[in-house]
C-alpha cells in the first residue's frame, strides 16, 4: 500500500489552524479515511488514513455525518471514474484540481506520465506540501481559483480536466461564472467535472450534517448542470451523475424517496467539454 510523501515525520500530530472555507477541506479527509477502513469501501485512500492520524483536529464532530461521509465516497468514485477515462485518452494530459485540499487523487491516480496542477488558498497550500511533495508532473499553486493567473501553468498542447471537487457551492456567484466563461475560452476541447448543490441549499449551509459544524456558507446552487448552459456558448453539457443512484445498500431510507424532485436535485456531479467554436446559445 502505498504512503504519503513528505507526511509529518516522526508520527508527531500537527494542530491545523483552517477557518470558513477551508477547514471544510477536513471533511472529505475523515470521509475518505473512514471508507477506506470499510470491508466494502467504495474507495481506498491510505493518504487520507495518514492525514486522519497525523492532524490534531477534533474530527470527531463528524461521527455521526453519515451521509456525507457517504456523499464523499461516492463523489471520489464518480471523480476517479472520471480521471481514469480521461487518462485512458490522454494519457499525458493535464488534470487540473481547482479547491484542492488534502486530496491524494493525484497520487492515487498517477499514471508517471500526467501533468497534475493543484490549486488553493495559500493557508491550503501550505498544509498539503507537509503532506505531498512537488516535482515537475506535480505542482501546487497557492492562488485562488479566481485568479485566472494560473491558467498559464496549462500548457497549451496538451488535453485538460478541470475538477471542482466541493468548491462552487462556495464561490459568489457572479464571479464563479465569470471563472467558468474564462475556461471555456481558454481551454478550447478541455472538460470541466465539477460537484454541484440543488438551489434549495443556497443560505441554507446550516442543514447540512457536516459543513454545519464549520464555519462556511453554501452561495450558489443549481438544480441542474444544463442550467449554466447560457453562460457561454462554448459550454457542451455532457450530463449530470446523481449521488443517489448508487449504491443502493449506503444510502438507507433515502434509496426509497431517492425519484424525488428535492431529493433527486440535491447533489450531482455535472460534465462539460469546452467547445472549439460558439455554435450559438448566450454569452
Amino acid at each position: 500500500m502505498m504512503e504519503a510523501a513528505g507526511a509529518l515525520s516522526g508520527g508527531e500530530r500537527g494542530e491545523i489552524s483552517l477557518n470558513g472555507v477551508s477547514e471544510t477541506l477536513l471533511i472529505p479527509v475523515w470521509a475518505r479515511a473512514v471508507e477506506s477502513l470499510r470491508g466494502d469501501g467504495l474507495v481506498q485512500d491510505p493518504y487520507a488514513l495518514r492525514m486522519l492520524h497525523a492532524i490534531d483536529y477534533d474530527f470527531g464532530k463528524f461521527r455521526n455525518s453519515w451521509i456525507s461521509q457517504t456523499g464523499v465516497a461516492v463523489r471520489t468514485r464518480i471523480l476517479d471514474r472520471a480521471v481514469a477515462r480521461f487518462l485512458a485518452r490522454h494519457p499525458q494530459g493535464v488534470v487540473a484540481l481547482l479547491g484542492c485540499g488534502l486530496d491524494a487523487r493525484s497520487r492515487r491516480m498517477d499514471n508517471n506520465a500526467a501533468l497534475w496542477i493543484e490549486l488553493d488558498l495559500p493557508e491550503v497550500i501550505a498544509w498539503r506540501r507537509g503532506f505531498f511533495d512537488e516535482d515537475a508532473r506535480h505542482r501546487m499553486l497557492d492562488i485562488s481559483v479566481l485568479d485566472t493567473a494560473w491558467f498559464a501553468e496549462v500548457p497549451p498542447d496538451r488535453p485538460v480536466l478541470i475538477l471542482a471537487e466541493g468548491l462552487f457551492m462556495y464561490l459568489p456567484p457572479e464571479e464563479l461564472r465569470c471563472l467558468v466563461r474564462d475556461m471555456a475560452e481558454a481551454f478550447p476541447g478541455g472538460e470541466l467535472v465539477f460537484e454541484a448543490l440543488s438551489r434549495s441549499y443556497v443560505g441554507r449551509s446550516a442543514r447540512h450534517d457536516s459543513v454545519s459544524k464549520c464555519d462556511a456558507a453554501f452561495t450558489w446552487g443549481i438544480d441542474k448542470g444544463s442550467d449554466i448552459c447560457a453562460w457561454s456558448p462554448r459550454l457542451e453539457f455532457m450530463g449530470d451523475l446523481h449521488y443517489f443512484d448508487c449504491p443502493r445498500n449506503r444510502w438507507r431510507w433515502l434509496w426509497w424517496i431517492r425519484w424525488l424532485p428535492y431529493i433527486r436535485r440535491m447533489v450531482k456531479i455535472s460534465s462539460f467539454r469546452f467547445r472549439h467554436a460558439a455554435t450559438g446559445g448566450a454569452a
